[in-house]
């Protein structure tokens, strides 16, 4: 008897703690895809592929009204994320939109092996090689292909970026290391990026860039993390979600602005888009130099083979010519108010067309009712492009 009670009442607890979650209900847009997304807020798209150098078949949206009109813009996303990001927000109208009303060609780009961009013109996906890329790959292949392509087909010689926390920070580095490169971009809108210095406070930024994560990634031989989630992972999210809210809140707190917390459920579902082990390495690496951006190091013959020295390039932010907005979080665990500042600092003043902190914490920028600092975005915008 006892045994039957050892083993059927966990049993038992199980079966209905599963009923439990499976029985949750998700908002009818966790359903959609983005395609369907888009058209549901009343606009259309067309989609691009690229081809990098190393052969990584990217995906970028272009979104408009009736018809592609105005200025190009382009949008990145930041580490394990996707175009998604810019669309989902369920408290206010998305970036994305808000840039299309205002008259812009917006273009939502995907970086390398995530949601939208996992393919590759030789390598298997779930390969070893496909997932080896990291960081400074999306900053000296991906960005520089969709601008020569974007260029292409609207005709125009200078484009404006924006970019959110590592999508930021991947552009102003890359400009740093290619002064010449400035010449295809007329303004940088940094959302929540960072230069040389960054020193996260987010617990689960240190968890996976720790030693102990990492090595557990190697001995399981992990490729890729933060990947799009199952919709039975959404529903255990909602089924708790004062647990959910102090797991992410060092990343998107929805108390800030008091946005609906049923959109936490959402985002989790839609926004990664995954990120392979090996760039978590490089921005760890990065961290520990925690004073300068340097190119990922491959080793001495393939550096000189790549870079044309046996050590990678470090990024001189006093060389970057673009005009660069500022716009930082007063909130921000991932890219504290401190490493906003020392990106202000590193570059030359006469290119920092505004400076700002927020009221806004990593992910608000993007997810939340208070979309203010789009209010500035769109003015340095229509005064630079």
């Amino acid at each position: 008897m006892n045994l039957i009670i050892i083993i059927g009442v966990p049993v038992i607890l199980s079966l209905l703690l599963h009923i439990y979650i499976s029985s949750q209900e998700l908002i009818p847009e966790a359903y959609y895809t983005i395609e369907e997304l888009i058209k549901s807020k009343g606009y259309n798209r067309t989609d691009h592929y690229v081809i990098t150098e190393d052969g990584y078949i990217l995906k970028a949206f272009r979104i408009f009204k009736s018809s592609p009109i105005g200025a190009p813009i382009l949008l990145m996303h930041g580490l394990g994320g996707n175009s998604d990001c810019f669309l989902i927000n369920i408290n206010a109208k998305a970036p994305a939109f808000r840039l299309v009303d205002e008259g812009f060609d917006v273009w939502v780009l995907n970086s390398r092996g995530n949601t939208y961009s996992r393919n590759h013109t030789s390598l298997e996906i779930d390969s070893k090689e496909f997932w080896a890329w990291t960081a400074s790959d999306i900053a000296t292949y991906d960005i520089p292909t969709y601008i020569k392509y974007i260029k292409g087909i609207t005709g125009y010689n200078k484009l404006a970026y924006l970019g959110h926390s590592q999508g930021a920070a991947l552009m102003i580095a890359y400009l740093a290391l290619n002064s010449d490169f400035s010449k295809d971009i007329s303004v940088v809108i940094s959302i929540a990026g960072n230069g040389p210095k960054v020193t996260p406070r987010s617990y689960m930024i240190k968890l996976l860039l720790s030693d102990c994560f990492l090595n557990f990634a190697d001995w399981i031989e992990m490729k890729v993390i933060m990947d799009t989630p199952s919709y039975w992972f959404a529903k255990l999210i909602q089924a708790f979600p004062l647990g959910a809210y102090y797991l992410s809140r060092d990343r998107y707190d929805y108390t800030i602005h008091n946005d609906k917390p049923e959109g936490m459920v959402y985002y989790a579902l839609k926004f990664p888009g995954g990120v392979s082990i090996n760039s978590l390495r490089y921005c760890k690496a990065t961290l520990e130099k925690n004073s300068f951006i340097q190119l990922y190091d491959h080793g001495p013959i393939k550096n000189m083979k790549l870079y044309g020295n046996a050590i990678p390039p470090i990024a001189d932010y006093s060389k970057v010519k673009s005009k660069i907005a500022i716009i930082g979080g007063k909130h921000d665990q991932v890219i504290h108010p401190d490493d906003t500042f020392s990106l202000y600092k590193s570059l030359p003043k006469e290119i920092v067309i505004h400076y700002k902190i927020y009221e806004h914490d990593h992910g608000t920028f993007l997810l939340s009712k208070n979309m203010d600092y789009l209010e500035d975005t769109i003015k340095v915008l229509s005064n630079y492009l």
